[in-house]
């Protein structure tokens, strides 16, 4: 009998792609997942980010350039391996 632990999508509250190696990516955390769709968001509503790789986080730039420092929102769908649907949304604070 496998007992594989599994957890809801869950996202800290701010992330710092400042290049120190510490929290550096705005992950998924959670899973394991079946699927996911990850989504980040600017203040104009325009998607800067987009995966479908829980693996696959979000380094805080668009096009190769490093963002403004600020609010962003983040959408996730997502399917556990237990068939558990999700679809979450949030605000994830960029600080470098």
């Amino acid at each position: 009998e496998d007992n594989i632990i599994i957890y809801p999508p869950n996202f800290p509250t701010a992330f710092t792609p400042n290049g120190d190696g510490n929290n550096d990516v705005f992950f998924v955390r959670g899973g394991p997942f079946v699927y996911v769709n990850f989504r980040i968001y600017n203040e104009w509503g325009e998607m800067i980010f987009s995966s479908n790789d829980a693996q696959d986080g979000w380094d805080g730039t668009h096009n190769g350039e490093e963002v403004p420092i600020g609010t962003y929102v983040y959408t996730i769908k997502a399917e556990t391996i237990d068939g558990v649907k999700y679809d979450k949304s949030g605000k994830i604070a960029l600080i470098r």
